[in-house]
């Protein structure tokens, strides 16, 4: 087991990583589009909307100024022919949480300790071959350590799961909290708002 693990790792270290250029923005839409097209978080807009609304919101989000994509590439390629998988991430993130001062618990925005990872997207031909863990650590993730992320998927429950259950092959240290998508840096609110 423990040699398989390095052998994971030996994997995740050999596979080149680059930062997105203009020639991929295509294909990291439509492959995060489509690949969360089924989610059981993607929400109730209807399908004839669904394209436009989630490129619009993909979009806005990949424009954030601390939002960086990472991209797991074949060595002598030319973008986008080269993809393995990518990576969305924000750095210098924050989140609204109950801290204890002077006694009391308070809303507070507190800064995350690693970049929130909004998406991971891996070839089908390239998934448990190490890709994704060599995206976590180009943008500087540590999947050990806790760690947010923005979207949820079928396979983002499995992972969960297989640690839930004990599986020693995943470490699973995610926590899911889509409103650091959904709202501006440190102005995530207190609570939802209640009917009166």
């Amino acid at each position: 087991m423990v040699a398989a693990h390095a052998q994971r790792l030996v994997v995740a270290v050999t596979i080149p990583t680059r930062r997105m250029v203009a020639e991929d923005i295509d294909f990291v839409l439509k492959s995060w589009r489509e690949s969360y097209r089924m989610s059981h978080m993607a929400g109730p807009i209807p399908m004839s909307m669904y394209r436009d609304v989630y490129d619009a919101v993909l979009r806005q989000l990949l424009q954030r100024p601390d939002v960086e994509v990472h991209i797991a590439h074949a060595r002598g390629q030319q973008p986008p022919d080269d993809i393995f998988g990518w990576i969305c991430v924000e750095y210098d993130a924050w989140t609204r949480s109950k801290v204890v001062e002077h006694g009391q618990w308070v809303d507070k925005d507190v800064p995350l300790e690693q970049p929130v990872v909004h998406y991971v997207y891996v070839k089908q031909a390239f998934r448990d071959q190490g890709v994704a863990r060599a995206l976590l650590a180009a943008a500087g993730v540590d999947p050990e350590r806790h760690w947010t992320h923005t979207f949820s998927t079928a396979l983002v429950a499995k992972m969960r799961q297989r640690h839930l259950d004990g599986s020693p092959r995943r470490n699973w240290a995610g926590a899911f909290d889509p409103r650091l998508a959904r709202f501006p840096k440190k102005q995530i609110p207190k609570h939802e708002p209640t009917e009166e």
